[in-house]
């Protein structure tokens, strides 16, 4: 529960990441010009960079003396066999996750190449919600997980919801940024009026979308932090699929244009937001974890 340690891997990381893209990508300081590869290589020494200060807070801070990690370094099949009956339906979830979204950009590459570049620029914009929206719902995880452990699941609820009125107003400011400066946000990434033109439609559809995710995202986490991880699965899976099913008929079939594509975000973080809530409501998460 000591999150702030975080923040200190971050920096560190993200610097290296920017540093070695810089001299990696383009050959500056006498390193080699590498492109993409060097993108690559700069990643990879940025992983090793946030191990080796975690590690470091770790140590230094001495927290083996109250979390004695170093006592139990012998496998424990017990164990090791109850944390994977939890964690497995996780890996699946993220599988069918991320599987999900590779289709969605293999059927918006059939449109054309100037559809899969504007996607490529509206995909970020998940990424700068994510910066508080995934934050919340790691912490919505954690500590449910938490709350249940004291006892008190009568909170949870109570938790999720007040977690989810910090994560809208987050979102809510963001894309009104967003919004008020759309054409500025899209000519940051490649200042082509034809692009930016066709893109426009599809980031306010991904703007009224996200408003969704940053309460979605919460509840689902909130699900997360119940242990009931094969329920997880099953709703990711649910989701994904009426996902696709979208994507399959007015991308493939019906070829409509960009925004309709990404239209598909409103119909996974919505069907998420309803299952997710429903089964909190339900109370069915109640009782042992395994």
């Amino acid at each position: 529960n000591q999150s702030r340690f975080l923040i200190w891997g971050s920096i560190g990381a993200t610097v290296v990441n920017i540093f070695f893209d810089y001299v990696l990508i383009f050959g500056h300081l006498g390193f080699p010009a590498m492109g993409l590869e060097g993108a690559a290589v700069a990643s990879l020494i940025s992983e090793f960079t946030l191990c080796a200060i975690m590690y470091g807070i770790f140590y230094f801070k001495r927290f083996y003396d109250v979390y004695p990690l170093y006592d139990h370094i012998n496998f424990d099949y017990e164990v090791s066999k109850r944390t994977l009956k939890i964690s497995a339906p996780l890996i699946f979830q993220y599988m069918f996750s991320i599987g999900g979204w590779q289709v969605f950009f293999i059927f918006v590459e059939h449109l054309g190449a100037k559809e899969l570049a504007a996607s490529q620029i509206l995909r970020s914009v998940f990424g700068i919600m994510g910066v508080g929206t995934w934050a919340l719902a790691a912490t919505t995880n954690t500590m449910v997980s938490n709350i249940i452990g004291q006892g008190k699941q009568k909170e949870v609820l109570y938790l999720v919801g007040k977690v989810c009125k910090m994560s809208f107003v987050f979102t809510a400011v963001v894309c009104l940024i967003l919004f008020a400066f759309a054409d500025q946000f899209l000519a940051m990434y490649r200042n082509d009026a034809e692009l930016i033109n066709l893109a426009r439609p599809s980031l306010y559809v991904v703007i009224l979308a996200c408003l969704i995710m940053s309460i979605s995202t919460i509840v689902f986490n909130g699900v997360v932090g119940t242990g009931k991880t094969i329920v997880n699965l099953t709703i990711e899976i649910t989701c994904v699929a009426s996902y696709l099913v979208y994507c399959y008929f007015i991308i493939e079939r019906m070829h409509l244009p960009l925004y309709w594509a990404w239209g598909s975000e409103f119909v996974y973080w919505s069907s998420l937001l309803l299952i997710a809530v429903w089964y909190l409501r339900s109370g069915k998460w109640k009782g042992n974890l395994i």
